[in-house]
């Protein structure tokens, strides 16, 4: 089997590969059709969890909501991978790399992950896009690979077919709606079981992302700097 890891890309493919998962999460946000709501996944933080199913790979979309009491734009600082925040309060992230810039809002970056029940340790390299539309920021990613960057020992490699955030800023400047999403193919190995119960933790994955999203920007400053040279 060929090593898909390692095959080269043009900057003009990788443009490519962002602009249509760009597209993508677009046109999910715009149809609000085909979403269930996984009541097991509830919690009494306000975070709602949803889930879509795929015609790409076996897996799930799974979207989370809530209200943030935060700027829609610091809240974009926050989760950006090329800005010094998220690893601050993103426990499962233990390191992220800038690859290349592809174009003025869009990164080559490669994600790693630490080992968390019932979860290996796992890397991706993903096309990461910064966007606006007339109602929302969105930050959109989708896997692809590098052949400076092969899969690195004792990690597993992982494909996402889109995941990101969108944020809505509110009437109020203060507060935004927060939403993320995740569809991947986190490249299981065993038996269907194990698949089925990292499915399950998947949501409560997300919902801790966004507890410590919560606290991060209520305790960590943000550099006004970098708010003002977002692209959108």
């Amino acid at each position: 089997m060929e090593d898909t890891t390692m095959v080269a890309k043009t900057r003009a493919e990788y443009e490519s590969i962002g602009k249509a998962a760009s597209q993508e999460l677009i046109d999910i946000i715009r149809d609000i059709g085909g979403w269930h709501l996984e009541k097991a996944a509830a919690d009494n933080n306000g975070i709602k969890v949803e889930t879509r199913k795929s015609t790409v790979g076996e897996s799930d979309i799974i979207m989370t909501t809530c209200e943030l009491d935060a700027p829609a734009k610091r809240v974009l600082a926050m989760v950006l991978p090329w800005l010094p925040y998220r690893l601050q309060f993103d426990d499962l992230l233990e390191s992220t790399q800038v690859i290349d810039q592809v174009s003025e809002s869009m990164y080559l970056v490669q994600h790693v992950t630490k080992k968390k029940m019932p979860l290996s340790a796992r890397e991706s390299i993903d096309v990461v896009t910064l966007g606006k539309e007339d109602d929302f920021y969105y930050v959109s990613s989708a896997g692809t690979s590098h052949p400076d960057f092969p899969i690195r020992p004792k990690y597993v490699r992982t494909h996402q077919y889109l995941g990101g955030y969108v944020i809505y800023p509110e009437e109020n400047e203060n507060q935004c709606t927060f939403k993320m999403f995740i569809h991947a193919d986190l490249n299981i190995a065993g038996p269907k079981l194990m698949n089925n119960i990292v499915q399950m933790v998947k949501p409560k994955f997300m919902a801790d992302k966004i507890k410590a999203l919560k606290k991060a920007l209520v305790n960590i400053p943000i550099d006004e700097a970098h708010i003002k040279c977002l692209n959108v």
